[in-house]
């Protein structure tokens, strides 16, 4: 009888563990680049979300592209290449709108390197931190955040470093944090773009197609 008890303890921690994994996945991470259309929500009124964050392209771009990312999350490593192609090709017609959401329960890195990515702004830096941050996604946890500034070309290193410490820049992440979840984001890569909510980066066919453009 107890070998029995223990055998349906053991089978029952194995399927939380199952359960456990599943539902991390399906919170915490965005499904792989696939031709097919993402799942779409409608959300009105969502140009106001276009209004706070940093802009990556020409500010002037008549299309804006809302994304709510987290600099740990390897979905929106590989997103950050396939957006900054698309806005280079599309010649100021479309520009992203960075916004943070930090999934600080899986990723230990994530909030300071939105911090830093703040305090880098705070010296009109963003993009070429938010840049370094992304190229060198692999380093988070082992480079410090002065040499991402170096790599970014950020003259006053210790300037950021303070900031950094200090969580100078905190409020900003926790507003955008605040956003995303009054939004119900369930993972990063999320993306808003004329009125639609998905996550997960599609091919740019798909994006054009979405957007109502040609490729």
């Amino acid at each position: 009888m107890h070998k029995l008890s223990h055998i349906a303890i053991v089978i029952m921690a194995a399927c939380m563990v199952a359960l456990t994994g599943v539902v991390v996945h399906r919170e915490f991470f965005a499904p792989s680049v696939t031709g097919a259309p993402p799942a779409v929500r409608k959300l009105d009124n969502w140009e106001k979300l276009a209004r706070t964050g940093h802009v990556l392209g020409h500010a002037s771009a008549p299309i804006k592209i809302v994304e709510f990312a987290d600099y740990q999350c390897p979905y929106c490593g590989s997103a950050a290449e396939a957006l900054h192609r698309m806005v280079e090709r599309s010649h100021g017609r479309i520009a992203v709108v960075y916004r943070h959401y930090p999934l600080t329960r899986i990723h230990p890195y994530a909030l300071d390197a939105a911090l830093a990515a703040e305090c880098a702004s705070n010296q009109g830096r963003f993009a070429a931190y938010h840049d370094a941050l992304f190229r060198f996604q692999d380093s988070l946890g082992v480079w410090a955040w002065t040499r991402y500034a170096q790599v970014a070309g950020i003259a006053d290193t210790t300037r950021l470093k303070d900031c950094v410490v200090h969580q100078r820049t905190l409020s900003r992440i926790e507003h955008d944090r605040a956003v995303g979840d009054s939004l119900h984001l369930t993972g990063t890569p999320t993306f808003i773009a004329a009125g639609k909510l998905f996550s997960g980066m599609p091919p740019d066919s798909v994006w054009y197609a979405l957007l109502g453009l040609a490729s």
